[in-house]
């Protein structure tokens, strides 16, 4: 287990790192989100918009790039995007239509399903984004009550 790790430490750069453990730390409150409201099937952001601002606290505090954190946190953290994926493409091979009609559904829901990807990533990057600045706002303020104090 030591061996693996020291491998893996030096493939990763630590925005990858901090991004995988986010975003896998949001696909469950995002299944869960997914399965409560399973006939309508919506997706729902805020896991990924949390664990996007947690991204840039954390960011912020080890000098990386809150952006760069962000979209990978919303990459990551769109896996769950998976499940409604195949559950959709299970329900349209199964309807009794003409195959060149279920082929083109196919390709618009891979479509859509990177369209949602793509805004993961987008809502990541925005909730790295306002938690680094939340953070840097808030330090600032202690720093100025710090001067009147003293």
């Amino acid at each position: 287990m030591i061996h693996l790790r020291n491998r893996l430490k030096g493939r990763f750069d630590p925005e990858w790192r901090l991004a995988i453990v986010l975003g896998l730390a949001s696909i469950p409150f995002t299944v869960a989100f997914y399965w409560q409201s399973m006939p309508d099937y919506t997706h729902h952001v805020a896991p990924v918009f949390f664990a996007g601002v947690i991204g840039g606290i954390l960011s912020h505090r080890t000098d990386l790039q809150a952006r760069r954190v962000g979209e990978r946190i919303g990459l990551v953290g769109s896996l769950a995007e998976l499940w409604p994926l195949v559950d959709l493409l299970a329900f349209v091979s199964g309807l009794n239509q003409p195959l060149w009609f279920s082929g083109l559904q196919g390709i618009m829901l891979i479509c859509f399903t990177l369209l949602v990807v793509l805004l993961s990533a987008l809502i990541g990057k925005i909730g790295a984004i306002l938690g680094r600045w939340a953070l840097e706002r808030t330090e600032t303020y202690r720093s100025r009550l710090g001067e009147f104090t003293s």
